[in-house]
């Protein structure tokens, strides 16, 4: 009688290990260009290595599908040199060379990337950021359309990455042990519907860098932009997936503008495409707010979707 409960304990024992889950699984074959999730390859702006020995190219880290670094002699896309070049000189001409985007391919002062035009919930990393605490350990994510200077329409995200010699922030749910240190799942919500807005584009441009400010030109206060400044950013980024949101929206109506005049009363036809596999009920709100700041809610509640 006096064994039973030791034999249930190493039952119970032998139970957690046998569903015990690696936190990085490989991967086989290409995620499905149409899916959930884009993996963007960072390869083109890789030149550090952390020897961080990960043992497979194609992972999967808690249900995200990850395309890690492939270059010979690199494993991680190193942030210390992304900003804005032109700092120093603090232009004053309303045409600013930063506002034309990079002027060489791979310019690692402003690493870009282009994902499909979509409306996305969330970017993923798997990142860590310099012990060097002389390092800011900020990574930022301009979101938009850069057309030779003629068009700048940035949508801007940032957020804070653990450095490697912490164990486990608040918010982070998932680290990677490696030789040089913990690397970390982090995720970056975006949270705002954007792709209408670039119906005419083919991808959206992704400017991945270091904190952002708000610059003041000279002599006119009253001409300013956001820009990469501050201290070098210390992120080291060994893989980023996008992911798209479950559902897609576009809002349109038939007058020109979404300019409605009395007495008309507006309406709106909004239409939603369904991404990935999952279905449920959706709810929809508009919100209109007058000059004086006063609201008006209209909302269609219990959509059965994607029926």
């Amino acid at each position: 009688m006096k064994r039973i409960p030791l034999i249930l304990l190493a039952q119970l024992t032998l139970c957690a290990i046998t569903f015990a889950v690696a936190p990085v699984q490989p991967r086989k074959g290409e995620v499905p260009a149409s899916g959930l999730f884009v993996p963007v390859s960072v390869d083109g702006y890789a030149g550090d290595n952390a020897r961080t020995s990960f043992a497979d190219k194609r992972v999967t880290v808690a249900n995200v599908p990850f395309d890690l670094v492939t270059k010979n002699g690199a494993d991680n896309f190193f942030l210390k040199s992304a900003g804005w070049p032109d700092w120093q000189k603090d232009p004053s001409s309303y045409y600013a060379a930063y506002d034309k985007g990079p002027e060489t391919p791979g310019d690692p002062q402003r690493p870009m990337f282009k994902v499909p035009v979509a409306d996305y919930a969330a970017v993923y990393l798997l990142a860590a950021a310099d012990n060097d605490r002389a390092l800011s350990n900020v990574v930022s994510f301009r979101i938009g359309a850069i057309d030779g200077g003629r068009r700048l329409t940035l949508h801007d995200f940032s957020a804070t990455v653990p450095r490697f010699d912490e164990k486990k922030p608040a918010g982070v749910t998932t680290v990677l042990p490696t030789p040089a240190g913990n690397v970390f799942l982090i995720k970056v919500p975006l949270g705002l519907a954007f792709a209408q807005d670039f119906r005419d584009e083919w991808a959206l441009d992704v400017e991945v860098t270091k904190e952002l400010r708000l610059a003041v030109r000279r002599p006119d206060p009253c001409r300013f932009q956001i820009r990469p400044l501050g201290a070098p950013s210390g992120v080291h980024i060994f893989a980023m997936t996008f992911q798209r949101s479950p559902v897609q929206m576009t809002v349109t109506s038939e007058e020109a503008g979404h300019i409605f005049n009395e007495p008309q009363v507006p309406k709106f036809l909004v239409k939603l495409q369904h991404v990935g596999a999952r279905t449920g009920k959706l709810s929809i709100e508009a919100v209109a707010t007058n000059y004086y700041g006063e609201e008006t809610r209209v909302a269609v509640e219990e959509i059965e979707f994607p029926k």
